[in-house]
């Protein structure tokens, strides 16, 4: 999961500014059933050339998702071009830890609770209609003196809000890097404690099922064979300390590089490259420490120049 900010410089669709009064209605009235899937905007016709369904119908509010989220699941990072329109905070029922059966529904076509997600981290044994908390749960919402929804109340980063204590990581609303750690072995672990926010993200998106682990490894064992194949050509004369320099930093750009939230699983490069020593000590045989710590300079020296 990465940190995306795209959203905050995409104004909300008209598709859902044209349903004010519907969720302010449907709040009004707890009408659970008229939710239906507005919240997925209007169908329109894809128009861009570049687009895997240019000239084919879709709707308005999966496209920009997907457009502002690299057609890659908010969650777990895999290639979606088809994603759920996720509410992070469920719209009809909450399921575990203090469960309601109305959940959210006054936020059913709130911008900001709308994020893209592929059906393994979105419908069970996934999210589901899963949202723990850490505080008491926010049931009620609040109305002006005009029976109009407050605003404010209805952001996912007010106070209001998260006085409940959220324990699911929102790329939208935090940096979700920092709580999550990459095991070498391609599993996900939580950095904030067993009851925190990065093992319960991990453990309701189902961050760590098998195809995910899979890909991750490919990913971490594709960087570790770059450096051994640049090594073995060292040790074996082809390459001499100058040429070595030169072969290590271009594998050490193409790591950066990928850290950008535009590729597929960046967080293995993101976190190979801000735990880089750890990855060699774990993951690179070495004939010996100085060979080691001619590898760990090399990347140090890159580093500091291209921070």
């Amino acid at each position: 999961m990465r940190e995306n900010n795209n959203k905050k410089h995409s104004p909300m669709p008209n598709c859902l500014s044209n349903l004010y009064f519907e969720q302010n209605w449907i709040a009004q009235e707890i009408n659970l059933s008229a939710i239906g899937e507005k919240y997925k905007g209007t169908k329109i016709v894809v128009n861009d050339p570049d687009d895997y369904y240019h000239g084919q119908q879709e709707y308005s509010i999966r496209y920009i998702l997907r457009k502002l989220y690299f057609n890659k699941c908010a969650y777990c990072e895999s290639r979606d071009y088809k994603p759920d329109v996720e509410h992070y905070r469920p719209k009809a029922e909450v399921s575990i830890d203090q469960p309601n059966t109305h959940g959210y529904y006054w936020l059913c076509f709130n911008w900001s609770n709308l994020l893209p997600s592929c059906d393994e981290c979105n419908r069970p044994p996934g999210k589901g209609t899963q949202f723990p908390v850490s505080g008491a749960r926010v049931t009620s919402l609040s109305f002006n003196e005009c029976l109009h929804l407050i605003e404010d109340h209805c952001k996912l980063n007010s106070t209001y809000l998260n006085s409940e204590g959220p324990l699911l990581l929102n790329p939208e609303l935090e940096r979700p890097e920092p709580y999550l750690e990459l095991k070498w072995n391609g599993r996900l672990a939580g950095t904030d404690g067993t009851n925190g926010k990065g093992w319960s993200s991990i453990n309701t998106y189902d961050l760590n099922r098998g195809n995910l682990i899979d890909a991750r490894a490919i990913l971490i064992d594709g960087c570790r064979d770059k450096i051994i194949n640049n090594l073995i050509l060292f040790r074996d004369g082809i390459l001499n300390p100058s040429t070595l320099k030169t072969a290590l930093e271009i594998q050490f750009n193409f790591f950066r590089e990928n850290t950008s939230p535009e590729i597929v699983h960046s967080f293995v490069y993101f976190f190979i490259y801000h735990n880089f020593s750890s990855f060699l000590n774990s993951k690179v045989p070495f004939v010996d420490e100085i060979e080691l710590r001619l590898v760990n300079t090399l990347f140090s020296n890159y580093k500091t120049i291209n921070s």
